[in-house]
């Protein structure tokens, strides 16, 4: 595709298509904070409101993984593509056949929990509740052959918290091994 800018590009093409799902690539020399607030992202984010799947895969094989912990911030059951990330996600772990642990705060689990529960059928593991602190990171238990996928938000989006974003940022900096995918919800 031939357009002013990379990002103006995808956008285009993302139109055009009419795509529901945005699937990036996480360079392996990227930093914590080029991939959370790095200028290619941030502009797609910006200049689209599809869900965009952000994935860093420097470990083992992505069907390798032994358990999925999906990070999910508070209000993010609030959120436009909140259905449609709870479907991806199951389909995700019912394909890798593995189980899923969430990771949230007490006010969302009641919501997502429940719906996890009913999609996944079996494939729903635990919920481990969290602050999202930073001195929190020590105390998870992930194996190295774990996936990690992270719910983010848009910075205007109501899920969006700075403190969230520090907790992602401090265990991406823990685990800099660990296959992750960030996931940013459809927006409107």
């Amino acid at each position: 595709r031939i357009d002013s800018t990379i990002t103006n590009g995808i956008a285009r093409a993302v139109h055009e298509l009419s795509a529901t799902i945005m699937i990036l690539g996480w360079h392996e020399k990227s930093t914590p904070f080029d991939v959370l607030f790095g200028n290619t992202i941030t502009h797609v984010l910006s200049k689209t409101t599809k869900m965009l799947w952000v994935v860093k895969t420097p470990g083992t094989k992505f069907n390798n993984s032994s358990a999925i912990h999906l990070i999910m911030p508070q209000n993010v059951q609030f959120e436009i593509g909140y259905e449609q990330l709870i479907q991806k996600v199951s389909l995700l772990s019912k394909t890798l056949k593995d189980k899923i642990v969430l990771h949230t705060v007490e006010t969302a689990k009641e919501f997502i929990e429940p719906e996890l529960k009913k999609e996944l059928k079996g494939y729903f593991q635990e919920t481990i509740l969290h602050k999202f602190g930073k001195d929190e990171i020590e105390s998870l238990k992930i194996d190295k052959s774990d996936l990690l996928l992270i719910v983010s938000s848009r910075k205007k989006a109501i899920s969006y918290s700075r403190s969230y974003n520090k907790f992602t940022m401090g265990l991406i900096d823990a685990y800099p091994k660990q296959n992750t995918v960030f996931i940013y919800p459809e927006q409107f």
